[in-house]
C-alpha cells in the first residue's frame, strides 16, 4: 500500500483531518508553538499581533484594510511599524469606510506604506515605552 494512503488514513481515522505529515519521515508540519501558556503563543509563522494594512495617507492618516469582512471598531488601538518591524506609531481608528479606516495619531509618526497592526495590550505598552523616549 502506498505510504501517503496509509498515513492519510490513519490521519482521518484518529481525526487528524488538518494535520501536514512531513514526507517520509512521519513529522508533524504546522501546528502551535506554545510556550507555557505565554500571552505571546501563536501558530507557527504567525506574528503575536494581526497585520490589518498599510499606511495610505499621512494627512489626514488612513489605513488601507486588507480583510474588508473584519470588524473594526472605533477607538480601537493600532501600532504603525516600518519594513524592519520597529514601531512608528500608536493609531486610534476614528472612522471605517469600506476597505480605509481613518485613524488619529496618539503617539509617533507613521510613514505612508508602514505596516498596521492590531496591538495586543502588552505590545501597546511596550511600543508607548519606546515611543516616549
Amino acid at each position: 500500500m502506498n505510504r501517503f494512503v496509509l498515513l492519510t488514513f490513519l490521519a482521518a481515522l484518529t481525526g487528524c483531518e488538518n494535520m501536514s505529515v512531513g514526507v517520509g519521515v512521519g513529522i508533524p508540519i504546522g501546528g502551535s508553538v506554545s510556550v507555557g501558556g505565554s500571552v505571546f503563543t501563536t501558530p507557527a509563522g504567525q506574528s503575536a499581533n494581526r497585520r490589518v494594512g498599510l499606511v495610505l495617507t499621512d494627512q489626514p492618516i488612513s489605513v488601507h484594510i486588507e480583510d474588508v469582512r473584519r470588524n473594526l471598531p472605533s477607538g480601537l488601538m493600532l501600532v504603525s511599524r516600518n519594513a524592519e518591524l520597529k514601531p512608528s506609531a500608536i493609531l486610534k481608528v476614528t472612522e471605517i469606510r469600506q476597505s480605509v479606516a481613518f485613524t488619529t495619531v496618539t503617539l509617533g509618526k507613521p510613514a505612508i506604506g508602514d505596516e498596521v497592526v492590531e496591538a495586543s495590550e502588552a505590545y501597546l505598552k511596550s511600543v508607548e515605552a519606546g515611543l516616549s523616549r
